[in-house]
């Protein structure tokens, strides 16, 4: 037998049918436990928005990416972070616009109201 058939053998797990399909519902299971955790409360939710809302107030204008790294720093995860811009959009607080083809976020004149 040649090396290379002893390694592919040696590789594969040793089991049947039915352990791959267990295997695969204990993902299943596991993936719905993350989703539960990710789910946010809507005191966090709002606090997120106030954060991101604060740093797009102070500067005017941000991009993406600079609000990318700041949310990571702060440890806001990127699902967070896209709902409270959603928010504030739909709360007219704040404008998506592309400047040299980059996506920022810009604070809504309130005097043009």
């Amino acid at each position: 037998m040649s090396k290379r058939r002893k390694k592919k053998e040696e590789s594969k797990p040793a089991g049947t049918i039915t352990t791959f399909l267990i295997s695969e519902e204990e993902k299943e299971e596991k993936r719905s436990i993350e989703e539960k955790k990710t789910i946010t409360s809507p005191e966090d939710l709002e606090s997120i928005v106030n954060t991101i809302f604060s740093l797009i107030k102070a500067k005017g204008r941000i991009s993406k990416t600079e609000l990318m790294m700041y949310c990571k720093s702060k440890n806001i995860k990127p699902q967070h972070m896209y709902k409270a811009v959603e928010t504030l959009i739909n709360r007219k607080l704040v404008n998506r616009r592309i400047i040299n083809d980059e996506l920022h976020y810009e604070v809504i004149d309130s005097s043009h109201r």
